[in-house]
């Protein structure tokens, strides 16, 4: 089996053929389950840092005080 990774202008991404790649685990059940193990982690793990940048942008902004005259 081969699996090709592209990479685009914007960031780092793997591309797999699906077919292929649905063919294959089917055939080889030790290999979709580790696939699936892989990518809910890194899925999961990308969700929690859009997560914390969400919530980073919702904070308030500390405002400076003005010296008093």
């Amino acid at each position: 089996m081969e699996l090709t990774n592209d990479q685009n202008s914007r960031g780092q991404g793997d591309f797999f053929y699906g077919i292929r790649l649905r063919k294959t685990c089917e055939t080889n059940h030790q290999l979709g389950c580790e696939l699936m193990r892989r990518m809910v982690r890194f899925i999961i793990e990308r969700l929690q840092v859009a997560r914390r940048q969400l919530l980073v942008g919702r904070r308030p902004r500390k405002q400076e005080s003005e010296p008093i005259s």
